[in-house]
């Protein structure tokens, strides 16, 4: 007695390749450069001599790239946090045979702290000889919408301050100083 085994599907087949293990943590911050490793795959194959390739079928079009069994940033890949958190991607590993096994995995992207993107004043008009008055808000537009921001002079010399002469930044205000010589 014996048994044959007949199937279309190479998955299937007593020699087939059984799982696809990610040895990383599957993620990666949204400024990762090309180039940036992901994670490193395993196979798992009852023939242990088994050379497997791998593809990508599905997911992370033109931005994830395979090179051996290393999961890369590709060429050109833009990655934000706050547009999309997360990328599913279905990777097939294939033996010399022909013989496959494709699995899901799922990629995070981790957020870091952008910088501002754009500074505003409401008001950006000042009777001359005034002193100590309110000439507008100072607004940050930022990605991180829960992010604090403070706001500074940066002086000619490339130091930093929050007053000269005629104008000072108190928290989100910009003022005319008190004894400004606002003479047009």
């Amino acid at each position: 007695s014996f048994t044959i085994f007949i199937s279309l599907d190479p998955s299937l087949h007593p020699g087939s390749p059984t799982a696809i293990f990610s040895l990383g943590d599957d993620e990666l911050a949204e400024d990762a450069i090309a180039g940036t490793e992901i994670t490193n795959f395993e196979i798992i194959d009852p023939n242990e001599d088994d050379i497997h390739t791998l593809t990508i079928l599905n997911g992370g079009e033109g931005l994830f790239i395979l090179e051996d069994k290393i999961l890369k940033i590709a060429d050109e890949a833009a990655f934000n946090f706050e547009e999309q958190s997360s990328y599913s991607l279905t990777i097939r590993a294939t033996d010399a045979e022909g013989l496959f096994i494709t699995q899901d995995f799922e990629i995070s992207v981790t957020d870091v702290n952008d910088a501002p993107i754009d500074l505003a004043l409401s008001n950006s008009v000042v009777a001359e000889n005034t002193s100590d008055v309110l000439i507008g808000k100072l607004t940050a537009t930022d990605e991180d919408a829960a992010d604090t921001h403070a706001f500074l002079f940066q002086f000619e010399d490339g130091s930093f301050g929050f007053e000269d002469e005629n104008f000072r930044i108190t928290d989100d205000e910009l003022r005319v100083t008190l004894n400004a010589t606002l003479n047009f």
